[in-house]
């Protein structure tokens, strides 16, 4: 399975909006209004697909590592999250993750 396609902007904006998420869900800033956090974010984009591929690594970081991610979920979504963006990114990463599973956890090429 392939990465999801994203352009050279949208990676650069998948990233921050990625660690801006998780501080404003669980971090510093998570009692900051929602009116607030989705201020900050739409300052970084406003790009739905973005939005959905961020939303995609917390669905299964929900699965993998526990509820607080969920706080992650309800805030992509209210920023606009593209739900087919993000289950594209989920498929990936759940592939991804049996794909190491089966190498016993060993580094793949």
């Amino acid at each position: 399975m392939d990465f999801p396609k994203l352009t050279a902007q949208q990676r650069m904006a998948a990233a921050k909006v990625s660690g801006s998420v998780q501080r404003l869900s669980f971090g510093r800033d998570q009692d900051l209004s929602i009116a607030d956090k989705l201020a900050e974010l739409h300052d970084i984009t406003r790009d739905p697909v973005v939005f959905g591929h961020c939303l995609g690594d917390c669905l299964v970081d929900v699965t993998e590592q526990g509820s607080g991610f969920q706080a992650c979920v309800d805030l992509l979504r209210a920023a606009g999250a593209d739900e087919a963006a993000a289950a594209e990114k989920a498929a990936w990463r759940r592939d991804r993750l049996e794909q190491i599973s089966a190498n016993d956890g060993g580094f793949m090429l």
